[in-house]
C-alpha cells in the first residue's frame, strides 16, 4: 500500500508541470520537492527517467526575486558531497560571526536552489572558461577554483556546520560570478554566428530572459554575496576591488564585449540591479567604517555614480529605480563621502538633449556629466515618489557643492562649484532652447527644484549666468499649458527668495494676470485642458497672494523710478484673491489633493493680511471646508500621505495667523519698530496714520478675542488642533509651536477656556511642550528659556485660574495638579515685558494651595507642600511682593496668607529668627521710636514678618474700599493689605511672631490702631484677630505696650461695649453677610479687654 501511494504520488509530476505554465511557481515548487523526498527514500523509484523528469522539472522553475522557494531539496549523490566535505573542510582562514539562525536559513535555501539550477556539463563549461586573458598575471587568478561544482558543495558544508564563508570561498563566488556572466555573454555570441544574426539588443532580449537558468544562477550567487558582505569590511572592501577591476579591464571576447556593456543589455535588468545595489552597499560599508577616501572607493564611487546609478534609473522599473536612488542617497549623507571631482569629470560627459537624439553627433559644449544629468532628469519625472526621492538626492549634492570657504580667512574659490554652477546652467539652458515644449517643461522644472533645495546658491548663480529673470517670460503666451504650470511652479520657488520679490512682481505680473483668468483664453489655446487651467489659476493666485504680503524697504534712489513702471502691491487686489479660492472652495474639488494644497498655502500669506483676517475667521467656507478635506481626504481619496500633511499645516499656520498676539515690545523694541516703519516710510502721510490705527484696532486684543471666538465654534476645528500635535502624529517642532501659540491666545479668552479643556488640548499642549521636563538641580527652578515651554505653561495657568482644577486637570488625567507646580513657579521666576503670566501663574498656585484634601492625603503630596517645601517656592513668591506692580503684590500676598495657614513650613518661613530681634524697652518714648524708624540698619527690618506688617499699614487717608478700581501703578491696593492682614492672623497664634510685632516693631501697635478706627468691617476683623492672638500669649510686656498706647486700648474697649451691628461702627456694613463677622469682633474685643485688665 505504501508502495501505491509513493506511484501515485510520482504520477502526479505532469500535473506539477501544467503548474508551472500556468505561473503558480510556489506550488509546483512544493510538489516538486514532496515527489523528490519520496524518490529519495524509495530506490525502487530512482530510475534514469525519474530522475531526469524531476531535475527538468527543477530547472523550469524561476528562481528570481519573486521566487517563494523555501523547502529543501534532497541531495541525489550523498556520496559526492561526503567526499566534497572532507576536501574542503573548515581551516584556521579568517571566518565572520553574525546571526547564525537568519545566516543559515537564508543561505541555505540559496544553495539549494543553486544545486537544484545545475548540471555537471554546465559547471564544467564554466570553469573551462577563462575570465582573464592568458597573458596576465593578475593575483586574482590564483583565489579561482579549479571545479566551482565543489565550491558550492563546500559552502553547503559549512552551512550544515554553522559557519560563515571563509575570505577565499567569498572571492571565488565573486570570481564565478564574472566567469558566469562571460560564458553567457560568449554563448549569445557564438549563437549569433551560428545563425549570421548581428549581436543586437534584439538578440540579447531573446537569450536573456527573467527566467533563464543563467539569470537564475547569477542571482543566487549574488544573494549570498550581499547577505554574507553585510557583516565584514574586508569582504565589502573585496567586492569593490575586484569588481572594480574588472569593469575597467577589457575582456577578451574577439576584442569587442566588455563587462560593462553585458550589463546594459535590456534584460538583464534583474542581474543589473542586484549589482548595483551590492556594490552600492559595499561603498557605503566601507565607507562608514573607515575614516579615509581610498583610491578604490573613488574609483568605485565614479563608476557607481557614473554608470550604474545613470543606466540603472534610467532602464530599471519604478520600485528598482527608487532603490538605486536610496542607496546612492545612504552613500551621499556619509560624512567622508568625497566626491565633488566625481559629479563633474570631464571624463563622464553625456549628451543633454534626450536620448532618443543620440544619433546626432555632439560637442563637449552640448554635454554634460552623467551623474548631475540623470539626477536633474529624475527629479522631474511624473512619478511622484522617484521625483522625491531624486529631489533629496539633489539637495544632498548640492550641500556639499556649496562654496563653504567664502566663509573663511582664505577665500580659495570652489573649483568643483564652479564646475557645478557650469554643467547645471547647461543643462537648464539646453532644455530651455530644444524648442520641443516637453524639454522646456522639463528645464523649468529643474531649475525649480534647484531653487527648492535648502540653502542652495546654485539657482542665483544659474540665473545670474545665461539665465535672467525678464527672460523666463518672453514667449509663455506660445508656449503649452504644461510648459506654463511649470513656470509657474519656478516662479513659485523664486518668490520665496526675497531679493528676487521685485524682479518677479516686474516681469512676472502680466504672465500672473494671464494665469489666473487663462479660462479666458481657452478658444486661442490648442492644448486647453480645464484641469490643467484649474491649477494654473490657482498657483498663479498663490503667488500673487506671496506678492501682496511683500514688504521691502525703499532703497536711494528709488524714488527717482518711474512709479508707473513696477506694478506696486496695492495693484493687487486681496479681496478679489481671497473671493476666488472661496469660489473654488464652494465647488467641493475634494478629489484634487494638489489644487487644496495650493490654495491653503495661498490662504496662508492672505491670513497676514490684518483687513482679512476678520472675514476669514467668520467665513463659513474657508476653514471648514479645508477641514472637511483633511478628515476625508485619507479615507475617500487615495492621497498622497506627505500632501495631507502639508495641507495640515498650511491650516494650523492660518489658524495661528488668524488669532496670533503680538508681545508686548519694551521702550527698546518700540524704538526698533519705529525706525523700522520709518525704513519702509510708513506713516509719513495722514493717509497712512489713518491706515496704521485701522490695522492696529484690527490687531488688538478686542478683534483677537472675536477672531477666536469665532473660530472655536468652527465644528471639530479644535479637536483638529489637538490631534495634530499629539505625539502618536510625529508633529514637527513648527506643528507645536503653532499650536501652543493658539490654544495661548484662545486661552484669552474667558469662554473658550472650558472648551479647551472638553477637547483634550490638555493634552495636546503637554505632547507639545516639555514643561514637565525638570533638569533643574537647584531650587528654586529659573524662568523659561524655550518660547513653546513658556507659552505652554502661561496656557496651562489660564485654565487653572478659570476652572475647578480638579474639572480641568483630574486625579486620573495625563496632568496632575503638583506636576503644575514646577511649570507656574518657572513663570513666576519670568523677567520679561509681559508680567500678566506672572500674575496669572500666582493665582493658580494659589488656587492649588487652597484645595481641599482628604484625611488619607499625606501632607508630602499636597500642593503647597510640593510648593514650600520640593521647589523652594517660597524664596520667589517673598520677591514678587516687592515686586513695582501692584496686582502681582497682591498675588503674591495672598498665595502666602494661604500657604501659611496650610503647610507649617511656610507657617515657620515667616517666624523663624524673631526671636533674636532685641525688643523696645519704653513704646511710649516718641524719640527712642522715631530713631529706630529712621535707622534703615534697624535689627527689624532683616525680618520676614516687617515685610507683612509693612502691607498692613493703610495709612489714614486710603481708600479701603474693595470695589475701588486698581490698576498696577497703584501704590496701595486694599485686598493686598488684607491677605497680609490675614497672615499676620495666622502668624500671631505662635508667641515669637507676636512678641515681635508688639515689642519688637517700632510702628505695629499704631497699625492696629488705625486699622480698628477705619470704619473697614474686614480690615477691622483681622485687627481685632491679630489684637487677640498677642494678647492671649500673656506676655507681660505685650499687654504692658497695649495698655500704654491708650488709642489702641480706647479702641478695643469701645468695640467691646458697642453693639456689633451698629452703622456707626461700620461705614460698609452689609446685614446680609457681615453680621456674624461683627459679632465675631464684639467677641474678640470682649476677650482681649478681659487680658487688658
Amino acid at each position: 500500500m505504501h508502495n501505491n501511494h509513493l506511484q501515485s504520488e510520482y504520477n502526479n509530476l505532469t500535473q506539477r508541470q501544467i503548474s508551472i505554465k500556468l505561473g503558480q511557481f510556489s506550488h509546483a515548487n512544493n510538489d516538486f520537492t514532496q515527489a523528490a523526498r519520496i524518490i529519495q527514500s524509495n530506490p525502487s523509484l530512482k530510475t534514469e527517467e525519474n530522475t531526469e523528469v524531476l531535475k527538468n522539472a527543477f530547472q523550469s522553475i524561476s528562481l528570481g526575486q519573486n521566487s517563494t522557494i523555501t523547502t529543501e531539496v534532497p541531495d541525489l549523490d550523498s556520496e559526492k558531497l561526503n567526499q566534497s566535505n572532507q576536501k574542503y573542510s573548515p581551516t584556521t582562514t579568517k571566518s565572520y560571526k553574525i546571526d547564525s539562525k537568519t545566516f543559515n536559513s537564508t543561505l541555505t535555501e540559496l544553495i539549494h536552489r543553486l544545486l537544484s539550477l545545475l548540471d555537471d556539463d554546465y559547471l564544467n563549461k564554466i570553469v573551462q572558461m577563462s575570465f582573464f586573458d592568458s597573458s596576465s598575471q593578475n593575483s586574482l587568478n590564483a583565489l579561482v577554483y579549479d571545479d566551482s561544482f565543489s565550491l558550492i558543495q563546500t559552502i553547503k558544508y559549512k552551512l550544515s556546520q554553522k559557519q560563515n564563508l571563509q575570505d577565499t570561498h567569498f572571492t571565488s563566488i565573486i570570481l564565478l560570478v564574472v566567469k558566469t556572466l562571460n560564458l553567457e555573454q560568449v554563448t549569445i555570441k557564438k549563437s549569433a554566428e551560428s545563425t549570421n544574426i548581428a549581436l543586437d539588443s534584439s538578440s540579447k532580449k531573446t537569450n536573456n530572459t527573467n527566467n533563464s537558468i543563467y539569470q537564475n544562477f547569477v542571482c543566487a550567487l549574488l544573494e549570498i554575496l550581499e547577505i554574507d558582505m553585510k557583516v565584514s569590511l574586508e569582504k565589502s572592501n573585496s567586492f569593490l576591488s575586484i569588481l572594480t577591476e574588472v569593469w575597467n579591464k577589457s575582456i577578451a571576447i574577439n576584442d569587442e564585449m566588455a563587462f560593462c556593456k553585458l550589463l546594459q543589455a535590456e534584460k538583464t535588468s534583474l542581474i543589473y540591479y542586484k549589482i548595483s545595489k551590492i556594490y552600492s552597499d559595499s561603498i557605503f560599508i566601507v565607507l562608514k567604517n573607515s575614516k579615509s577616501f581610498s583610491g578604490t572607493v573613488r574609483t568605485a564611487s565614479a563608476i557607481f555614480f557614473s554608470y550604474l546609478f545613470c543606466y540603472g534609473t534610467r532602464f530599471l522599473d519604478e520600485d528598482k529605480k527608487i532603490q538605486i536612488i536610496q542607496s546612492a542617497i545612504k552613500i551621499l549623507s556619509l560624512e567622508n563621502f568625497n566626491y565633488y571631482d566625481i559629479f563633474v569629470d570631464e571624463k563622464y560627459l553625456s549628451p543633454i538633449i534626450s536620448f532618443e537624439h543620440q544619433s546626432i553627433s555632439f560637442n563637449k559644449s552640448s554635454q554634460a556629466p552623467r551623474y548631475l544629468l540623470e539626477l536633474y532628469h529624475l527629479t522631474t519625472c511624473n512619478n511622484e515618489e522617484v521625483s522625491a526621492f531624486s529631489n533629496v538626492l539633489l539637495t544632498l549634492t548640492l550641500e556639499a557643492f556649496e562654496d563653504k570657504s567664502a566663509n573663511s580667512a582664505d577665500k580659495k574659490p570652489n573649483v568643483n562649484f564652479e564646475f557645478l554652477v557650469k554643467y547645471s546652467t547647461r543643462i537648464v539652458s539646453t532644455w530651455l532652447q530644444t524648442g520641443k515644449q516637453i524639454d522646456k517643461a522639463k528645464g523649468y522644472k529643474a531649475l525649480c527644484n534647484i531653487f527648492l533645495s535648502q540653502n542652495s546658491k546654485l539657482g542665483s548663480n544659474i540665473l545670474s549666468e545665461a539665465l535672467t529673470i525678464e527672460s523666463l517670460f518672453d514667449e509663455y503666451e506660445n508656449d503649452s499649458m504644461q510648459t506654463n504650470l511649470a513656470l509657474l511652479c519656478l516662479v513659485d520657488a523664486i518668490v520665496n527668495k526675497s531679493e528676487y520679490r521685485n524682479l518677479v512682481e516686474e516681469f512676472s505680473y502680466d504672465f500672473l494676470l494671464y494665469s489666473i483668468s487663462i479660462n479666458k483664453y481657452s478658444n486661442k489655446i490648442k492644448d486647453y485642458d480645464e484641469n490643467l487651467a484649474s491649477q494654473i489659476s490657482i498657483i498663479g493666485t498663490k503667488i500673487l497672494c506671496k506678492l501682496a504680503v511683500s514688504e521691502a524697504p525703499q532703497m536711494q534712489g528709488a524714488a527717482n523710478k518711474d512709479s508707473n513702471s513696477i506694478p506696486q502691491n496695492k495693484n493687487i487686489i486681496e479681496q478679489d484673491l481671497l473671493d476666488t479660492y472661496s469660489l473654488i472652495l464652494e465647488k467641493k474639488i475634494d478629489d484634487n489633493a494638489d489644487m487644496i494644497s495650493h490654495i491653503a498655502e495661498g490662504l496662508g500669506y492672505l491670513s497676514l493680511k490684518s483687513k482679512l483676517k476678520n472675514q476669514i475667521s467668520a467665513s463659513k467656507v474657508i476653514i471648514p471646508e479645508l477641514l472637511s478635506f483633511i478628515k476625508s481626504a485619507a479615507e475617500k481619496y487615495k492621497v498622497n500621505k506627505n500632501k495631507i500633511l502639508s495641507i495640515q499645516f498650511a491650516l494650523v499656520s492660518i489658524v495661528n495667523n488668524l488669532v496670533y498676539r503680538s508681545p508686548i515690545l519694551s521702550e527698546d523694541e518700540e524704538a526698533v519698530e519705529k525706525l523700522r516703519n520709518a525704513a519702509v516710510k510708513k506713516g509719513n502721510t495722514e493717509q497712512d496714520k489713518k491706515e496704521q490705527s485701522l490695522l492696529k484696532e484690527l490687531e488688538s486684543a478686542k478683534f483677537i478675542d472675536l477672531r477666536c471666538a469665532s473660530l472655536s465654534k468652527i465644528h471639530g476645528l479644535l479637536e483638529f488642533l489637538a490631534l495634530c500635535s499629539q505625539s502618536k502624529n510625529n508633529p514637527s517642532d513648527n506643528i507645536k509651536d503653532s499650536i501652543i501659540s493658539i490654544f495661548f491666545s484662545f486661552a484669552c479668552v474667558l469662554e473658550i477656556r472650558g472648551l479647551l479643556v472638553q477637547y483634550g488640548c490638555v493634552r495636546s499642549i503637554v505632547e507639545s511642550a516639555s514643561v514637565f521636563v525638570d533638569n533643574s538641580k537647584t531650587y528654586p527652578p529659573k524662568e523659561y528659556t524655550d518660547k513653546r515651554d513658556f507659552q505652554a505653561a502661561h496656557t496651562l495657568a489660564k485654565l487653572s485660574i478659570s476652572l475647578p482644577p480638579l474639572i480641568a486637570f483630574p486625579a486620573n488625567g495625563q496632568v496632575r495638579i503638583n506636576s503644575l507646580i514646577c511649570p507656574f513657579l518657572k513663570l513666576c521666576s519670568y523677567s520679561g515685558n509681559d508680567m500678566l503670566c506672572v500674575f496669572e501663574a500666582l493665582m493658580a498656585l494659589t488656587n492649588f494651595a487652597s484645595l481641599p484634601f482628604d484625611d488619607n492625603t499625606p501632607e508630602e503630596e499636597t500642593p503647597g507642600y510640593f510648593i514650600v517645601n520640593k521647589y523652594n517656592g517660597l524664596d520667589i513668591i517673598e520677591m514678587l511682593v516687592l515686586n513695582d506692580m501692584c496686582m502681582i503684590r497682591r498675588a503674591a500676598t495672598e498665595l502666602i496668607c494661604n500657604l501659611s495657614a496650610t503647610v507649617e513650613a511656610a507657617f515657620l518661613y515667616f517666624i523663624d529668627g524673631a526671636e533674636k530681634i532685641p525688643t523696645i524697652a519704653d513704646m511710649n518714648d516718641k524719640a527712642e521710636i522715631e530713631k529706630i524708624t529712621k535707622d534703615t540698619n534697624a535689627p527689624f527690618r532683616s525680618h520676614k514678618l516687617h515685610l507683612l506688617a509693612a502691607l498692613s499699614d493703610i495709612g489714614l487717608e486710603s481708600n479701603l474700599s474693595l470695589e475701588n478700581s486698581i490698576n498696577n501703578d497703584s501704590s496701595f491696593d486694599p485686598r493686598t493689605a488684607l491677605a497680609a492682614l490675614g497672615t499676620l492672623a495666622t502668624l500671631t497664634r505662635e508667641p515669637r511672631a507676636a512678641k515681635f510685632l508688639i515689642c519688637c516693631h517700632p510702628r505695629f501697635l499704631d497699625i492696629l490702631a488705625d486699622l480698628l478706627c477705619c470704619k473697614s468691617i474686614n480690615f477691622m476683623h483681622r485687627a481685632i484677630y491679630i489684637t487677640f492672638n498677642c494678647l492671649s500669649h500673656e506676655f507681660s510686656q505685650t499687654s504692658q505696650n497695649f495698655s500704654k498706647n491708650l488709642k489702641l486700648k480706647s479702641t478695643i474697649v469701645s468695640l467691646a461695649t458697642s453693639k456689633p451691628s451698629t452703622k456707626a461702627l461700620f461705614s460698609d456694613f452689609k446685614p446680609a453677610t457681615d453680621t456674624n463677622i461683627a459679632i465675631q469682633i464684639k467677641e474678640l474685643a470682649e476677650k482681649s479687654a478681659v487680658y487688658l485688665k
